[in-house]
């Protein structure tokens, strides 16, 4: 038996700049190609591609927002010294503005309750993997953090992959964005978040 699409109300902005507004929409989540939204009684199918963002909020909680974006993903392993799109565009919620990178969270395990929408992945299901993706302002697409049970070696991507800010690397590296205690990682109801991604949204600010 299929489980129905948790709901939400929302504004959803289009690519022609049109806009949908205070309508009823079936959160999407991974690779979804399609958005099932009700305007005035009738169900409407939009193509994910054409969808520019959402904005989605529970009925009886409009103040809280969520911001969601349908976008190809970047895969960057310097050791292998891979860099690549996946095959995939996925929905990705946005957890931590920044000015010169942003957090997002891939969509994945979205739960509506009675006061709110939890978009942060927590069933165990999904194993131990990070969900997190960094942006960095101008760039196309969010770019994957990968998990590892290492907290070096996410120190050394991050370090690497955020080095046109030398000094915020050489943070990166001296252990200041790591976690130190198990429910410090689980802050956010997710699995495994090892670094403190708010603080470094906050911090990288790249020299021109």
């Amino acid at each position: 038996m299929a489980t129905a699409a948790p709901k939400a109300m929302g504004d959803v902005a289009m690519t022609d700049g049109s806009v949908y507004k205070g309508v009823e929409v079936e959160i999407p989540a991974g690779t979804m190609e399609e958005v099932k939204i009700k305007v005035d009684g009738k169900k409407i199918k939009l193509k994910s591609e054409l969808i520019d963002h959402l904005i989605l909020w529970h009925k009886d909680n409009p103040e809280l927002k969520h911001f969601m974006v349908y976008s190809g993903r970047r895969e960057i392993d310097y050791e292998k010294n891979l860099d690549k799109i996946e095959d995939y565009k996925k929905w990705f919620v946005l957890m931590v503005p920044g000015e010169y990178v942003s957090i997002w969270i891939y969509a994945c395990g979205i739960d509506v309750g009675k006061k709110g929408i939890n978009m942060s992945p927590c069933n165990n299901k999904y194993g131990y993997n990070t969900f997190y993706n960094l942006w960095k302002k101008g760039d196309n697409n969010p770019v994957f953090l990968k998990f590892n049970r290492k907290q070096e070696k996410m120190e050394t991507w991050l370090a690497r992959f955020l080095a046109d800010d030398p000094e915020f690397a050489a943070r990166v590296l001296d252990k200041e964005y790591r976690t130190t205690k198990y429910k410090d990682s689980r802050r956010f109801g997710t699995m495994l978040c090892p670094m403190y991604l708010e603080k470094i949204a906050e911090d990288y600010h790249p020299k021109k």
